[in-house]
């Protein structure tokens, strides 16, 4: 099976109107590492983050999105945007759709731009945790999926 991939053509007004990104998931592999450096930056910067449950793993930062890194400090929180960036490639040409370049610096003229690339490759990379969040229950335990009148019941 494919890596999951998407397509953003900027529609908000700016200096990047109209221009084509081509986003490609990171491998699970590399996803896992990529939340695994996340949960332990934020951990190395021992601010409390309420309702975040560090047990979850990346499925722990779904509700949270980008803005988790703005607890940590910025030269760490830079190499995990860059790895996110690394999921971007330019559509230069909207005549041929099929040919996408590395994203560079110059590529982009607006910051909402770098914005709405940031969230899109995050949500790619974490939307499939939606469906399952319901899976897990609010102390942060998978539940089943049997009916509550077959569920166990706390103990006393």
């Amino acid at each position: 099976m494919a890596r999951r991939e998407i397509e953003i053509t900027i529609s908000e007004p700016g200096d990047d109107y109209g221009k084509t990104f081509h986003i490609r998931r990171m491998s699970a592999w590399d996803a896992d590492r990529w939340g695994r450096r996340v949960i332990y930056a934020l951990l190395q910067s021992q601010v409390e983050i309420e309702d975040l449950d560090i047990e979850q793993g990346i499925a722990g930062l779904v509700g949270r999105g980008l803005e988790l890194l703005a607890y940590i400090p910025p030269e760490t929180a830079d190499a995990l945007f860059d790895a996110l960036t690394d999921c971007v490639f330019r559509r230069p040409d909207p005549r041929h759709p099929g040919v996408e370049v590395p994203l560079r610096p110059d590529d982009i003229e607006d910051a909402l731009t770098i914005a709405i690339l940031r969230e899109a490759v995050f949500r790619l990379h974490t939307d499939f945790f939606s469906g399952v969040q319901r899976l897990f229950s609010p102390d942060g335990k998978a539940t089943s999926d049997m009916g509550a009148e077959d569920a166990p019941k706390p103990a006393a």
